[in-house]
């Protein structure tokens, strides 16, 4: 849970800058251009291909966690099932990470104004209206008092509400 809302966030971030900002607002749109895609192509082509090194740094970051606690605990408390449904909470809260670091890639030098702003209204809401932010879906997935130790439960609101915005997310930006 830690490495998903620290060095996935910034790893997320950093792919955003380099896969969206650089290409859209760099020299080497012209090229894009004039390759033979329509523009919403592209666009899905460059989602699909961050949500997937953003995965893979995701499956190896779970994969290296499943081994160390496969050393301390019987490989009966570690079965597929528990293994299927870790990965299935942590994909879904890459989809969603990625989804708004992709929107918020398109908006050019507003992004940090915006994903500032974003931010504040989420913390402002949750200070002062009650509403919870570890319930949201994306961080319910990954509540570290929960996430690791769920065996046979998934959140299907927090799922759902994960997919949303992760769905949302890769909507804006095409």
């Amino acid at each position: 849970a830690r490495l998903a809302l620290g060095p996935l966030a910034a790893a997320a971030l950093y792919l955003g800058h380099r896969l969206v900002v650089l290409e859209y607002y760099g020299r080497t749109q012209r090229f894009v251009e004039a390759l033979p895609l329509a523009r919403g192509q592209v666009a899905l082509v460059k989602a699909g291909l961050g949500l997937a090194a953003l995965s893979l740094w995701a499956a190896a970051a779970l994969v290296a966690g499943l081994s160390r606690a496969a050393a301390q605990e019987s490989q009966a408390a570690i079965d597929r099932g528990f293994v299927g449904l870790l990965a299935l909470r942590l994909g879904l809260f890459v989809f969603a990470l990625w989804g708004a670091v992709f929107a918020l890639g398109f908006f050019g030098r507003l992004r940090w104004l915006l994903g500032a702003g974003v931010v504040l209204l989420v913390l402002l809401v949750d200070r002062f209206a009650g509403f919870e932010l570890a319930k949201l879906g994306p961080l319910a997935l990954i509540d570290h008092s929960r996430f690791p130790l769920e065996r046979d439960h998934l959140p299907t609101r927090a799922a759902w509400e994960a997919l949303a915005l992760g769905a949302g997310g890769v909507l804006v930006g095409w």
